[in-house]
């Protein structure tokens, strides 16, 4: 491996301790909105890029559901941020949003115990 890999294998581990660090500090909610998963942050560098799967699981008996769902959150991905934006919805909460409603419109705002 050349010197120049290693140097920039090292800034790239920087940059993710950085992250991860950056991360570790914002509330779960926010992480979720941003499209990473808090479980994977938890496990640290070796779940590096942490992001959620954002993949519908199919269930038994709700075919047509799960269908219908894949395409408001292929609708809803296909939007532009500033799109999204109107209507109150992040980009990593998009999933959320299709399967529970926004937060204060189709459903009511709560806080809950993390």
């Amino acid at each position: 491996m050349s010197i120049f890999k290693k140097i920039i294998q090292s800034f790239e581990r920087s940059g993710q301790r950085k992250t991860l660090y950056h991360l570790r500090t914002m509330p779960e909610r926010q992480l979720i909105d941003c499209g990473f998963s808090p479980q994977l942050i938890s496990e640290g560098l070796k779940s590096w890029p942490w992001r959620a799967e954002s993949s519908i699981e199919e269930s038994p008996g709700n075919e047509y559901l799960n269908t219908l769902e894949q395409q408001h959150v292929e609708q809803l991905q296909s939007y532009t941020d500033s799109e999204l934006r109107d209507l109150g919805i992040y980009r990593g909460s998009i999933l959320d949003c299709v399967r529970n409603g926004r937060p204060g419109v189709e459903r009511s705002q709560t806080d809950e115990a993390a």
